[in-house]
């Protein structure tokens, strides 16, 4: 980062409702520091007044929320590693499970970027009990 310019926070959720509901605060907190530009990346839904009020920029980003299908969550994982690539972001604050593993693997790839996981629910793979699923979850929770 050269000097004077702010830090980049980035928070991936799969909804902005549940960013909007539960983790308004954190964003109201970087922002009232001075220090940081924040962004939110998630699947943006089409009334998003809510969100435009959080003073956030929003990249969008589809997360599938059906049943967990290893080779159908992959495809988020180039994207995302495309987001990390281009944006360099100083700060990833992954909120939820699916956010957790699949940006876990994207940042892992690219710029290794500080991270804070934010688990807030056991979801698929907790439920899930194949080998794959249990590795990816375990590797992606080790790949900070």
């Amino acid at each position: 980062m050269r000097t004077g310019e702010k830090k980049k926070i980035h928070f991936l959720c799969t909804n902005e409702w549940f960013f909007e509901s539960h983790f308004f605060p954190l964003n109201e907190a970087a922002l009232s520091a001075g220090d940081f530009e924040t962004t939110l990346i998630t699947k943006p839904r089409s009334n998003s007044e809510g969100i435009n009020q959080l003073d956030i920029n929003v990249l969008p980003l589809s997360f599938e929320r059906s049943r967990f299908k290893f080779r159908k969550a992959l495809k988020v994982v180039r994207p995302l590693t495309q987001i990390f690539r281009r944006e360099r972001p100083d700060l990833i604050h992954f909120i939820a499970l699916r956010p957790i593993v699949l940006g876990g693997l994207a940042n892992m790839f690219t710029t290794r970027s500080a991270s804070v996981y934010h688990l807030t629910g056991t979801g698929c793979l907790s439920i899930i009990k194949t080998r794959k699923s249990q590795w990816l979850f375990r590797l992606c929770l080790k790949s900070h």
